[in-house]
């Protein structure tokens, strides 16, 4: 009923969030097109930068945008910070989408898109802090979980959504079509939610949460606290890259087809939503952290037996197992994090030190993961070496969760507690 009744201010929240996640992820998707299209003939130099494209640019001005635009929202306010960072997005996707060839303009063409994502990236940094405030406000403290849960469930559907384009386009295009034109298409259909988010968000919600805010007594956070915060966060965006990771892993490790692990990735995603889903519904009754122990128990436990199986057997159904359970139970945790990390921060800096914290975590994971994973793969020449990063991620962000779990610093609800 929640969702029903401030459909238009749940929509209002995370329609960035939304927009954020499809762009990247079509961006990566494509990354060979971009590459063909944007950079000079030879492959190296096209292949360099489209890899420093999506996984280092982005990243970089994550921390940045959180730093400038949470400052903006802090003097000017949510709505504003908000429509700023969607307006920015858009303008990303389109330089993406309406930027000539390398053949058309030379050199200028790889800087425009160079140019895009830095655009993309410093608006993705200032739209997660601001947003994940906005949807904590929202609601009653029994209905926070759930509400939180939503970043996580929009995220997913992104990527659901990107595949799908980018399936869709794969079927009905033919290669060069999809090399020459075809793969503008999902920045342009990225495009059509911006008058939906402008109507959204040329209101006033974000200045204005159901609950008044109190002014916070204790405002300040000890260097601990930022540390306990990276670590949350980190062990959460560890989890998803290496989920991310088991493409490259079942190709490049498992030698299975591409069509297999793409079908069982998309099929994951849908999973890993259930069990956001269900993992909301179910702070209404247990305390995040009991959630997060008993289901972070589970991943610590499967990680290694499945990916034992999985390397061993590499049949489709250990690797569909091995895609759709940490999927499931990974998603079961999702809403008990941000509940804790949020809860954990001073009302007046919640959206600020969030977005800066969050930005950075997942700037340096992003960076990280993969390549470690796949170093580790080959020093150790142990298949099962992702599972590795796994067991000690997660113990070590259950624990800073734990820790920050007796630090309820809101103060908007008094009676809220961990």
């Amino acid at each position: 009923m929640l969702i029903i009744f401030r459909s238009k201010q749940i929509a209002y929240g995370v329609i960035g969030n939304f927009l954020e996640f499809y762009n990247f992820l079509s961006f990566v998707y494509f990354v060979p097109m971009i590459g063909a299209t944007m950079f000079p003939a030879d492959g190296r130099i096209s292949g360099v930068f489209g890899t420093i494209l999506t996984f280092g640019i982005g990243f970089v001005f994550r921390p940045l945008g959180a730093l400038v635009l949470g400052n903006y929202g802090r003097r000017n306010g949510v709505s504003k910070t908000l429509m700023i960072s969607f307006a920015l997005m858009c303008f990303g996707s389109l330089m993406i989408c309406c930027t000539p060839s390398y053949a058309r303009i030379g050199l200028l063409a790889p800087c425009l898109i160079l140019t895009a994502r830095i655009i993309q990236g410093f608006s993705e940094g200032g739209e997660v802090g601001p947003a994940s405030d906005y949807l904590f406000s929202l609601g009653k403290a029994e209905e926070r979980g759930l509400l939180v849960a939503l970043l996580s469930i929009t995220q997913s559907l992104a990527e659901l959504a990107a595949s799908t384009v980018g399936l869709i386009l794969a079927l009905i295009m033919s290669k060069e079509v999809l090399f020459t034109w075809g793969w503008r298409v999902p920045f342009a259909l990225g495009l059509v939610l911006l008058p939906v988010g402008i109507m959204l968000r040329r209101g006033k919600f974000g200045d204005m949460p159901p609950q008044d805010r109190k002014p916070a007594q204790h405002d300040t956070l000890s260097p601990m606290d930022y540390v306990l915060l990276f670590l949350a966060i980190s062990y959460g965006s560890v989890a998803a890259y290496i989920r991310s990771f088991n493409v490259t892993y079942a190709i490049s490790i498992l030698n299975q087809p591409s069509a297999r692990i793409m079908l069982f990735i998309t099929i994951s995603t849908i999973v890993n939503i259930i069990g956001i889903w269900c993992g909301g519904m179910a702070l209404r009754r247990l305390r995040p952290i009991l959630l997060l122990f008993g289901a972070g128990s589970v991943y610590i436990g499967a990680a290694i037996p499945l990916y034992m199986w999985c390397a061993s057997a590499r049949t489709p159904l250990s690797l569909f197992l091995l895609c759709c359970i940490p999927a499931f139970v990974g998603g079961l945790m999702q809403a008990s994090n941000y509940l804790i990390t949020l809860r954990a921060l001073p009302d007046r800096v919640r959206g600020h030190v969030f977005g800066i914290v969050y930005s950075l975590a997942v700037t340096f994971c992003g960076v990280a993961t993969q390549p470690v994973a796949m170093w580790l793969i080959s020093s150790l020449h142990d298949p099962v070496a992702p599972a590795y990063i796994l067991i000690s991620a997660i113990p070590v962000g259950v624990m800073s969760l734990f820790v920050l779990s007796r630090k309820d610093r809101t103060t908007a609800m008094p009676e809220t507690r961990i």
